[in-house]
């Protein structure tokens, strides 16, 4: 019995050491491009008429952190850009974020649905408001255009994440990564 179950820690030890997930030594390049009119994501970063480029590396098992850079490109408005990166880091990032949502959100209202109740409704209100706000502002007001270009990019945060097609806007959604 002791010799089974020392085979068996034995045989999870060299599994688990053996993974080269989060030891990451090159980045991932993936690109957000306009192909014949339509966004789409590419491996790499080479294309025409490019949104938005992010390179990834996930080190956390190995420097105990993941690198992210994400670059935009001016010629396109500032809210598609902000959807673009957003996008690109949801579809890089996929997995360490499901990683953050088993951890930390998952059971978080396990035996507190009440509390949890009122959370989603204040969160739900305070989308609304913040709807309201950055429709009735003027698009040159400073405070209320980065609120917007926040949300854009929390938008294709959570569309590059799902796996959703690429559709720039805003969705208001209450997510487990908000």
């Amino acid at each position: 019995m002791l010799a089974a179950y020392l085979a068996t820690l034995f045989l999870i030890t060299k599994l688990a050491t053996a993974t080269t997930e989060g030891k990451d030594e090159r980045y991932t390049y993936n690109q957000m491009c306009v192909v014949e009119g339509k966004l789409t994501v590419l491996n790499g970063f080479d294309c025409r008429e490019q949104v938005a480029v992010a390179k990834w590396r996930n080190s956390v098992n190995a420097s105990g952190w993941t690198f992210l850079e994400v670059e935009t490109y001016s010629k396109f408005n500032p809210e598609l850009q902000a959807y673009a990166a957003g996008y690109l880091e949801g579809v890089l990032s996929r997995q360490v974020l499901r990683y953050h949502i088993q951890n930390a959100v998952e059971d978080y209202c396990k035996n507190f649905t009440q509390y949890c109740e009122r959370m989603t409704s204040f969160l739900t209100e305070n989308q609304k408001y913040i709807k309201e706000k950055i429709n009735a502002t003027p698009r040159d007001d400073v405070y209320w255009s980065a609120v917007n270009r926040t949300y854009h990019q929390l938008t294709g945060l959570i569309a590059g994440y799902e796996g959703r097609e690429i559709t720039p806007g805003i969705t208001y959604e209450i997510h487990p990564i908000l």
